[in-house]
C-alpha cells in the first residue's frame, strides 16, 4: 500500500521517538492543515481517506497532545533516503498595489489565459505533442489549425506578443514585482479604492522555470553569500536594462485568473485545491508524493546564525515545476512582506520523514512515545481516579497510588523560493 502514496523513492521505517524534535512540535497546527486536505480526500476508500474521516469527526481545535496522538495512531513514519540532493526553499503570497485599468503609474500587465493555450498533461495530449515534434519538457503549447506549436517565450510576450487580444486583467507599477508574482504563482492586489482581490495561477506558456538569482551569481553580479530575494530584487531595479534581459532568460510566463469566491482571510489555493496555511503547507514533487500526506521536516541551522532548527510537521498540499526530487520541498510561509522575507532566506538542506497511513490504527499512550502493542477498536480519553487512602487501625496510612493519566484515540473515538505554480 505504500506505493499508493510514495513512488520512485527509497525510505526506511523509523520510530517517532527517533525523529528529531517530533514531540516539541505544535501538532495542533499541523492537524488544522491536515483537515483542509481531508476535504479532498475523505470520500475515498483507501487508508488515507479512512484517517481523514476519523480526523473530521474530531473537534476542529485539538490540543497539541491529542493531535500528536492522532498522527501516531493513524500513521507510521519513514525517513526518506532517495535523492542525491536535499533542498528546501520557501515561497509566499505577495501583496501588491495595482489597477484594473492602465494608468501612468500602473502600466505593467498581468494576463488572463489565452484561448489557444492548451495543457499537455493527459495521455492524448502528450501523444499529440510528440507527433508535433514538441520537446518533452513543454507542459503547455499553442493550438493552431496546423497542430500544436510551442507558445511564445517571456521575451516574446513582454515585447508585445499578446497585444490586441484584450487579455490584460490587472496592471502593476513595477516589472520586478510582476516577475516575482509569476514565480510565486498567486498574490493579493490592493486596488486604488482600497479594496483587495486575489489572483491565482491559470496556466503557463509551458517552459521550465529558470532561476534569475542563480544566473546573477554565475555572472558574478551578486556574491553567492549575499544572494536573497531582497538582494536580487534590488539589483534588478538598480539595473533596469540588464535586469530585463536577465528576467527574459527565464522563458516561463504565467497566466492568472481572479479568485472571486475565495475569502481573503484564507491562504491561496494550492495544487490540491485547498487553502494553504503559512508554515504548514509544503509543495512537493507529485511524482514521488501523494498530496495530503503529512511530512515532517528536520532542518538544522535554519536561521543563518545557527541558533534555531526547523523541525515541523507539514502537509503536502502544493506542487511546482521547479520542485523536482524526493527530498525537494518548497515551504509556503504565508502572505505579505514578512512572509516574503522568510521565504527569501529559505535555502537549506534537511531530512524528510513521510507519514504513511496504517492499515489499522493502534493504541498510543500520550505519556509515551512508543505505541502500545495492542490494536485499538476503540480509543478514548481515560483518566484514572487516584486510589483511595486505606487506613488500618494498627498502621499508618499508606501513600496514595496515582497511576499516570492515559490518553489515547482509536477508530471510534475519531469517528466524530516556490519556484512557480503547477
Amino acid at each position: 500500500m505504500a506505493k499508493r502514496y510514495i513512488k520512485s523513492l527509497s525510505s526506511k521505517p523509523v520510530t517517532f521517538t527517533s525523529v528529531p524534535g517530533w514531540r516539541r512540535d505544535d501538532h495542533a497546527k499541523a492537524f488544522t492543515a491536515f483537515l483542509r486536505s481531508c476535504e479532498k480526500i475523505s470520500l475515498g476508500r483507501d487508508r488515507l481517506a479512512m484517517a481523514c474521516r476519523k480526523a473530521r469527526r474530531l473537534p476542529r481545535k485539538l490540543s497539541n497532545n491529542r493531535a500528536r496522538v492522532f498522527f501516531e495512531s493513524y500513521f507510521t513514519v519513514h525517513k526518506v533516503q532517495s535523492g542525491r540532493r536535499s533542498l528546501l526553499t520557501g515561497y509566499y503570497e505577495p501583496e501588491l498595489y495595482g489597477s484594473r485599468v492602465r494608468t501612468a503609474k500602473f502600466n505593467v500587465p498581468l494576463y488572463r489565459r489565452p484561448r489557444d493555450l492548451v495543457g499537455l498533461h493527459g495521455r492524448g495530449m502528450r501523444k499529440a505533442a510528440r507527433r508535433a515534434g514538441l520537446s518533452r519538457k513543454l507542459t503547455y503549447a499553442k493550438r493552431t489549425r496546423n497542430g500544436l506549436k510551442p507558445y511564445m517565450t517571456r521575451e516574446q510576450i513582454e515585447s508585445g506578443g499578446l497585444k490586441g487580444q484584450r487579455l490584460e486583467m490587472i496592471w502593476l507599477a513595477d516589472p520586478v514585482d510582476a516577475f516575482f508574482l509569476h514565480i510565486q504563482g498567486s498574490g493579493r492586489i490592493v486596488l486604488p479604492d482600497g479594496s483587495r482581490i486575489r489572483i491565482g495561477f491559470d496556466g503557463k506558456n509551458g517552459y521550465d522555470y529558470s532561476s534569475v538569482g542563480r544566473a546573477l551569481v554565475r555572472a558574478k553580479l551578486i556574491p553567492r553569500n549575499k544572494v536573497s530575494l531582497k538582494s536580487v530584487k534590488a539589483w534588478l531595479r538598480a539595473n533596469p536594462s540588464q535586469g530585463r534581459r536577465a528576467m527574459w532568460r527565464n522563458k516561463s510566463f504565467i497566466f492568472f485568473r481572479e479568485l472571486k469566491n475565495h475569502a481573503l482571510i484564507n491562504g491561496p489555493i494550492g495544487a490540491q485545491g485547498v487553502s494553504l496555511i503559512g508554515g504548514r503547507s509544503l509543495a512537493v514533487d507529485r511524482r514521488h508524493y501523494h498530496l495530503g500526506l503529512p511530512i515532517f521536516l528536520s532542518v538544522p541551522n535554519f536561521r543563518k546564525d545557527g541558533h534555531r532548527n526547523l523541525r515541523r510537521l507539514m502537509i503536502a498540499q502544493d506542487t511546482g515545476t521547479a520542485i523536482k526530487g524526493a527530498r525537494r520541498g518548497d515551504i509556503f510561509w504565508g502572505s505579505g512582506g514578512k512572509a516574503g522575507d522568510i521565504a527569501g532566506r529559505t535555502y537549506h538542506k534537511g531530512d524528510f520523514y513521510v507519514l504513511l497511513p496504517r492499515a489499522k490504527p493502534i493504541l498510543i499512550s500520550a505519556a509515551k512515545d512508543s505505541p502500545a502493542p495492542k490494536r485499538a477498536n476503540m480509543i478514548k480519553t481515560v483518566k484514572r481516579a487516584p486510589a483511595p487512602k486505606v487506613v488500618r487501625a494498627s498502621k499508618k496510612p499508606r501513600a496514595q497510588n496515582r497511576p499516570p493519566v492515559f490518553e489515547g484515540y482509536g477508530v471510534h473515538a475519531f469517528s466524530s523560493f516556490k519556484s512557480e505554480s503547477n
